[in-house]
């Protein structure tokens, strides 16, 4: 009633307060049912779920960073876009393959199932099986490459999935 600027971002961060609230800037003691109540509080005060231009984080990434399955599911019943793409042409995809956590296998098959590109590129041209490989993520690269991803797709340095795996089999072979 009070006209609060539910979607004001923070100078210094560009964060929104759905972003600040799911990346843990604002919920140290919060559980997950108070944290849904309060995210639906302010999408009812016309809170944006969904990115926009200026926002450092959106609230999904956060999200799906953080590995937050229950956030994640009331996300999606409110119907966020998650065809996100951020200043580095990367997708939500992208991010899960760089911040492995508990529930990347999960959120890599609900966004592939969702209809994200498994051979999206980013601005150095890896694909998320490219950033899946890096840390090691043997269940989200499996699961990648069975919905279609290529492992011969190059980046922009002319190397391919394909090649990470085989240069981290001979590092391992010459360290043994």
């Amino acid at each position: 009633d009070r006209k609060a600027k539910v979607n004001l971002l923070t100078k210094a961060t560009l964060l929104s307060p759905m972003a600040c609230l799911v990346l843990g800037r604002l919920n140290d003691r919060l559980s997950e049912p108070e944290m849904v109540r309060i995210i639906g509080t302010l999408k009812m005060a016309g809170g944006d779920i969904n990115p926009t231009s200026e926002e450092a984080v959106p609230p999904v990434k956060a999200v799906i960073t953080r590995g937050n399955m229950q956030l994640l599911d009331f996300f999606m019943s409110l119907h966020v876009f998650i065809f996100v793409v951020d200043s580095d042409k990367r997708s939500m995809l992208h991010h899960i393959a760089l911040n492995p956590n508990a529930n990347s296998l999960a959120i890599v098959e609900l966004l592939v199932k969702r209809g994200l590109d498994v051979n999206a590129q980013d601005c150095d041209g890896n694909t998320p099986l490219h950033l899946a490989l890096m840390p090691f993520q043997k269940d989200v690269a499996k699961h990648l490459m069975d919905s279609g991803a290529d492992p011969k797709i190059k980046n922009w340095k002319g190397i391919s999935p394909e090649k990470i795996v085989k240069q981290d089999i001979i590092n391992f072979l010459s360290h043994t």
